[in-house]
């Protein structure tokens, strides 16, 4: 019985080792979303992103016509350093330390007379070296 319990416990501690494929980040070359105060990792890297803040959203809302289609800046941290990256404006793409991080979308995009809570936002990028 005592071989029985070492083993059954043994093979308890490496399935609880065991990593889901759900844990993995996103792979260098694919778009993934953060949403407002998430970090994520990328895959078999030692990078990770958070997303900090949205300081700007002037993009022009659906349903109104616009002189310009405006901008949102976000501010993303990388390793301890903080960037700003926006949807119109430059930058819109960092490099840090040979990755190259673009921001491909602000979302959700305003629509006229309804307001955007900071805790709904959500960024999607894409990392390649």
């Amino acid at each position: 019985i005592m071989k029985f319990i070492i083993l059954l416990l043994t093979a308890s501690i490496f399935t609880a080792c065991n990593t889901s494929d759900d844990l993995m980040g996103p792979k260098l070359g694919d778009e993934f979303e953060i949403e407002y105060g998430q970090s994520v990792t990328l895959e078999d890297r030692f990078l990770t992103i958070k997303f900090k803040t949205v300081e700007n959203d002037s993009r022009c809302p659906e349903g109104v016509l616009c002189f310009w289609e405006g901008n949102a800046r976000i501010v993303i941290e990388v390793s301890q350093f903080a960037f700003e990256l926006n949807t119109s404006l430059e930058p819109k793409e960092i490099d840090h330390f040979g990755f190259k991080i673009e921001l491909k979308s602000v979302n959700p995009y305003p629509v006229i007379d309804e307001n955007i809570n900071i805790e709904d936002y959500r960024i999607t990028l894409i990392v390649s070296e």
